[in-house]
């Protein structure tokens, strides 16, 4: 019987790594479908609107700019600007915010170290 005694010990270590691993699992597939009921929709503003945004407090007082929706993707890639978001968790949307047919609002990154 000592070889029983012996095992008990692991037995109980990969049942809790499994008993965890589903958990973690579960939470993963479960974070997935609620991202997946999002929808994502463009929301048009004037010109004026972003530097009213930043003085009263809407947006931090960060470099913003119009990009280009083509010039997106590569500033995105070097790392030097990002697509602003606008989130309504109400209703599960996630906004690009835009100026005219194809300009959006982007955000200077903070410059890596």
């Amino acid at each position: 019987m000592p070889f029983r005694g012996e095992t008990t010990p692991m037995i109980e270590i990969f049942s809790g790594l499994f008993i965890s691993g589903v958990g973690v699992i579960h939470d993963l597939l479960r974070t997935y479908a609620d991202l997946n009921t999002w929808t994502e929709q463009d929301i048009k503003v004037d010109g004026d609107w972003l530097p009213l945004a930043i003085e009263k407090g809407v947006l931090p007082p960060d470099d913003y700019t119009w990009s280009s929706e083509g010039k997106i993707p590569t500033r995105e890639l070097r790392g030097t600007h990002e697509v602003v978001i606008a989130y309504n968790a109400d209703k599960k949307i996630k906004y690009r915010i835009t100026h005219g047919e194809s300009q959006f609002l982007t955000r200077r990154l903070a410059a890596k170290a």
